[in-house]
């Protein structure tokens, strides 16, 4: 195992703390608000979000507590670099979901566009043969 210099380690911590503040960011609660949800104290929170001086204990206590309460990822918080990774873990599911739910949608509005435009013959000839003969399902 490599030894990591104290910079290093230093830019970590920054990086998980920064993580940790936008989670309760995204809740939109005071550090306070926070705490208290946790029953801890509102001192604990700062520490957590500012260069990340709390014990093990209490890294794994805000891990276990976002992740459970607000599905937060534990991978994008603590990877080093994290792009690609979604903050919370049901946002993937969701997403995707949401993705298709819009095409769908606009695969559905598509067809209903090229039907009636050629009931308006507003197609071009080479479009007519290959135009939707009918409307789509809804």
């Amino acid at each position: 195992m490599s030894t990591r210099s104290t910079g290093e380690i230093d830019e970590y911590k920054n990086r998980i703390s920064a993580r940790l503040a936008q989670i309760r960011e995204d809740q939109n609660m005071s550090q306070l608000v926070m705490a208290d949800q946790l029953g801890t104290t509102q001192n604990l929170i700062y520490r957590s979000e500012n260069q990340l001086k709390i014990s093990v204990d209490a890294l794994l206590l805000l891990i276990s507590f976002y992740s459970k309460n607000f599905k937060m990822n534990p991978d994008w918080l603590i990877t080093y670099d994290n792009q690609g990774l979604l903050p919370y873990s049901s946002e993937t599911k969701l997403h995707r979901r949401t993705l298709d739910a819009k095409d769908r949608e606009r695969s559905r509005l598509v067809c209903e566009l090229v039907v009636k435009m050629k009931e308006l013959t507003l197609l071009p000839e080479d479009w007519q043969k290959n135009a939707a003969p009918e409307s789509p399902e809804r």
